[in-house]
């Protein structure tokens, strides 16, 4: 089901620019495949930035009205929810 999982933290680099790194990485792929995940609204709003969708992951830091406000494509209350996806 996944093809590429990538997790890091950087505290010094923009979270669209470390999105568009990832992608540029992996060739550049068809962002209709991709999915960002975070738990926090600077990872939707990465992904917003970089038109992918998004799932927020409810089971994280982020609360469902951070996740919702800023956009989230999706909303996963557990890992599993990313079975119903697409």
């Amino acid at each position: 089901m996944y093809a590429n999982i990538v997790s890091e933290y950087y505290e010094d680099i923009d979270k669209e620019d470390l999105i568009n790194n990832v992608l540029e990485h992996f060739g550049n792929p068809d962002k209709s495949k991709c999915l960002m995940i975070g738990d926090r609204f600077y990872d939707i709003d990465g992904a917003n930035a970089t038109n992918l969708e998004s799932a927020g992951a409810l089971f994280g830091l982020g609360e469902i009205e951070e996740l919702t406000e800023a956009g989230a494509t999706y909303l996963l209350y557990k890992p599993d929810d990313l079975l119903n996806i697409g």
